[in-house]
């Protein structure tokens, strides 16, 4: 149920008619890489990566043996490979799983999820908001590139779920304070846990905890977005 303005959490207001900023729940980072990388995990989403050029992405569910979904995730195409940006349970089961079909192909995976901090912009005046604090632009979901917000060094990936215009912003974790300052100190308001949440659900994002055991990709509501 949509929140009325006197119960809205702190920062919804923000995240639904300008832009806010917040934390999210450690996620999941499966780093690729290798001169197969792209065409090995091609064959284990839902989603094509091959036509991915260097700087693109896309939602994907991974599935086990079974054709039961492992995971949702955003799966971005990089320079040496691919990043797979999931929830936080799923980095084992993804790591187990494509390790398991990997024999000869000429791809490395790590567990990148520790090193990362990830933070959420979100809002109608998010895209403008980062456009002008950054010089970075990103129009459609699954667009990435890397910048310097305060002199910490970012990656801004533009994803879908969040509202019209929603960001994740990944800094190392050891830049994940002076990140935080940094987006304070520019003015811009923070959104609770409870204002992502309540938006998350509004949008009808699934989550990795929303997500049933033997779900099939096709019993997912919505369907990712590519």
């Amino acid at each position: 149920m949509t929140p009325t303005p006197d119960d809205a959490p702190p920062g919804y207001r923000h995240l639904r008619h300008d832009v806010a900023w917040g934390e999210l729940p450690q996620r999941s980072l499966v780093v690729a890489t290798g001169r197969d990388a792209v065409a090995f995990v091609d064959r284990f989403t839902t989603a094509s990566l091959a036509p991915l050029a260097p700087g693109r992405g896309t939602e994907s569910v991974f599935c086990d043996a079974r054709g039961h979904v492992l995971a949702v995730a955003l799966v971005l195409r990089t320079d040496d490979g691919l990043e797979i940006d999931a929830g936080a349970p799923a980095c084992s089961a993804l790591l187990e799983h494509l390790e398991h079909h990997h024999i000869r192909e000429q791809v490395e995976f790590r567990d990148a999820s520790s090193a990362h901090a990830t933070l959420l912009v979100a809002g109608p005046t998010a895209a403008a908001w980062l456009a002008g604090r950054l010089g970075v632009a990103a129009e459609d979901p699954g667009v990435h590139t890397r910048g310097t917000a305060g002199g910490i060094p970012v990656h801004v990936i533009r994803i879908a779920g969040f509202g019209p215009a929603a960001f994740l912003i990944r800094a190392a974790a050891a830049d994940a304070a002076a990140l935080r300052r940094w987006l304070v100190d520019a003015g811009l308001p923070t959104a609770t846990a409870d204002a992502i949440e309540t938006v998350r659900i509004e949008e009808r994002t699934p989550a990795s905890g929303d997500i049933p055991e033997k779900t099939l990709p096709q019993e997912l509501d919505p369907p990712p977005r590519a």
